[in-house]
């Protein structure tokens, strides 16, 4: 038995005969990605290829005894053995012998009297049905579906084992010769510490073995300590719920990567512990050593009560945001009010958030999602927009991507935790209302001080000298969906259509950027600085459906038109590319412009190569709708009818300075 033994090499029988496992709640989900999965069908298939006796070392697994001599805490090596026990389930099913089956099931998977038998291995709360219901049960993923990023990866695993098991099927009965290799020759070294009451044993091993966690998990181990520490089981309960529910809102909204739970916890620190652009990458370490420092925590009653409303305050806003993650990114718009869902929409459609994350998290909670007498939080998403575009996504407006991030920061976390508000306030109303004003002061003294309205328009112009290229502008699709909205006011314009990927087969459901002058378009005969110039100018491009885009390629403007238009062309390959007229109003704008410019120019002189017509044309119909954009830019990410606004450009002309970051 297990816990009879120190650090040994044991076999896979006798780790399981008799014991069950827990996988507790301070462990991350289950997160092996397929090569780790495939790393040990590889160690598998090195025993089949070299006959023996020898043990192979594949892993280690610590324990901690629970209770009695029978059920163990994982602490380290969960991923391994929970692999290992899907890997006996899909071999259940591919054995021959029933009766080695059932003894496989009584072993890894289930086992107790009938109509009390207990899962072998028990999963934390948030993956436990999942694990028992798809992936050792029957049930398919279309019945129960996952909620998490462990769910999906739990999935991939048997699926991964599953076609790994029918690569072998040549071989007969292959499951009833391969499970002999593994109970005999697969061997995990099994370690059980005596002395398993010191949580922060187990959570230094955490921290420091195999794939190294996220800021996320390390947050939520530590929390759990410290209530453990604090002895608030209470408290320790509630992590768990929340955290639930904070890990089903990031796979909603399909920000599940290390990287996206990193972003999501440092927008969280910003606004409830006021960290600073340096300290929010450090939360865990924050936490230990500044706002939940166990020795000093544990001194008095009154720094204990302190401690636990710290640590469910904390829970509790992470869950809030959470939700508004899942609200923004993965349009859980519910009853949202239908004003408030453009706006957020609009928000999601610009695709790059870090920055004024935290200030669209404080005003969602404050708020609650509620418009809010005279739909103030409405305005005050716009306004978030406005500052995001004009600030982050205008071209060459900031020098660093995160440029103005600690005054950002140090606005939303004031606004969060009403410093600054009036005291004359006489309700949380008023309150609330007092630091909508001012927040809505600070961002557009923010938003002017980076990207007055001439900088703004500056940024979507192009000097014949400057290189740059408005088709590597990140902003662009963004830009010219905004634009194209603007034109159909009484039709809903679908962002899905601009920013996801090309589905198979659905070209015409998909937009585009456009090239109106075709790099490509007669390229040896236009090759001067000014015809390369025209071509690189934001008036050069607009949406359109992707099909055709395609058909259009390379053709000039004259071609283009009728295939714009869905008039069959010559030369065109698959002519079911064009058989429908675009849908945009944008390009009915081109068409119109391109048109009376065409208009312009004798017909002959299109056969003349020499007189290289396409290039005062394309300059002209560039500069006709370039003229529209820049008007449009101004209307459409306007500061004028904020509050503070005017006040702002007296401060800027009088040169006062933002805070220091």
């Amino acid at each position: 038995m297990v816990p009879k033994l120190g650090s040994q090499l044991l076999s896979l029988p006798h780790i399981f005969s008799g014991n069950f496992f827990n996988i507790p709640d301070y462990q991350r989900g289950f997160s092996w990605e397929s090569e780790q999965v495939k790393d040990l069908l590889a160690d598998i298939d090195h025993l089949l290829l070299t006959p023996g006796q020898a043990r192979h070392f594949t892993g280690t697994l610590v324990v901690s005894k629970v209770d009695g001599e029978t059920r163990f805490d994982i602490v380290d090596g969960q991923q391994r053995l929970t692999t290992v026990v899907i890997l006996m389930r899909c071999l259940y099913d591919a054995l021959t012998d029933r009766t080695t089956a059932e003894r496989v099931t009584e072993t890894y998977l289930r086992r107790g009297p009938l109509g009390n038998e207990k899962w072998v291995l028990q999963l934390g709360v948030d993956s436990q049905e999942f694990f028992s219901r798809v992936v050792l049960g029957n049930d398919s993923s279309a019945q129960f579906k996952a909620k998490l990023a462990a769910h999906v990866k739990l999935e991939e695993a048997r699926k991964a084992i599953e076609k790994w098991l029918k690569e072998k099927e040549k071989a007969v009965s292959f499951a009833d010769t391969i499970l002999p290799v593994i109970e005999e020759r697969l061997g995990l070294l099994v370690y059980n510490p005596v002395d398993s009451s010191e949580v922060g044993i187990m959570f230094e091993v955490i921290n420091n073995r195999g794939k190294e966690l996220s800021e996320l998990e390390k947050v939520k181990n530590y929390l759990i300590y410290a209530a453990t520490k604090l002895n608030a089981p209470s408290t320790r309960k509630k992590v768990n719920q929340r955290w639930s529910s904070i890990l089903q809102n990031l796979h909603i909204a399909n920000h599940t990567t290390a990287q996206d739970e990193d972003g999501f916890l440092r927008a969280v620190s910003v606004i409830h512990l006021a960290l600073n652009k340096s300290d929010s990458s450090y939360v865990h370490y924050m936490l230990r050593t500044k706002f939940l420092k166990i020795d000093e925590v544990l001194q008095t009653l009154e720094s204990r009560r302190t401690a636990i409303g710290l640590i469910e305050s904390l829970v509790e806003t992470m869950d809030k945001s959470s939700y508004w993650y899942a609200v923004l990114h993965g349009q859980q718009y519910g009853i949202l009010d239908k004003e408030l869902v453009f706006v957020l929409e609009r928000l999601r459609a610009q695709n790059q958030h870090a920055n004024i994350m935290p200030v669209f998290l404080a005003v969602m909670i404050r708020h609650g999602g509620q418009p809010g007498a005279d739909g103030v939080l409405q305005r005050l998403l716009g306004l978030i927009e406005k500052v995001n575009f004009r600030v982050y996504m205008s071209r060459g407006i900031i020098s660093r991507t995160d440029s103005g991030q600690a005054w950002l920061y140090g606005i939303a976390s004031n606004y969060f935790n009403n410093k600054e508000a009036y005291a004359s306030a006489a309700s949380e109303a008023d309150q609330t209302d007092a630091l909508d004003r001012q927040l809505e002061h600070e961002l557009v003294y923010f938003s002017l001080f980076y990207a007055t309205d001439e900088r703004l328009e500056e940024s979507l112009k192009l000097d014949e000298a400057d290189q740059f290229d408005f088709y590597k502008w990140r902003g662009l699709k963004y830009f010219l969906m905004c634009y194209e909205a603007s034109l159909k006011k009484n039709k809903t314009v679908k962002i899905d259509n601009i920013l996801n990927a090309v589905s198979s087969g659905k070209s015409g459901d998909y937009y585009s950027v456009e090239h109106i002058w075709a790099t490509r378009h007669d390229e040896d005969t236009y090759n001067r600085p000014k015809d390369k110039h025209v071509r690189r100018r934001l008036g050069n491009f607009m949406l359109l459906e992707l099909n055709l885009n395609i058909a259009g390629s390379n053709h000039d403007i004259r071609t283009k038109i009728n295939i714009y238009t869905g008039k069959e062309v010559e030369g065109i390959e698959d002519g079911s590319l064009c058989r429908q007229p675009s849908e945009m109003a944008q390009v009915r704008e081109l068409i119109r412009d391109a048109r009376i410019e065409i208009g312009k120019i004798d017909a002959n002189v299109f056969n003349d190569r020499r007189s290289k017509p396409y290039s005062d044309l394309h300059i002209n119909i560039s500069n006709r709708l370039e003229a529209r954009y820049l008007k449009f830019a101004l209307k459409q990410w306007s500061l004028k009818s904020y509050q503070g606004y005017k006040e702002a450009l007296r401060a800027l002309v009088q040169g006062d300075e933002p805070v220091e970051e």
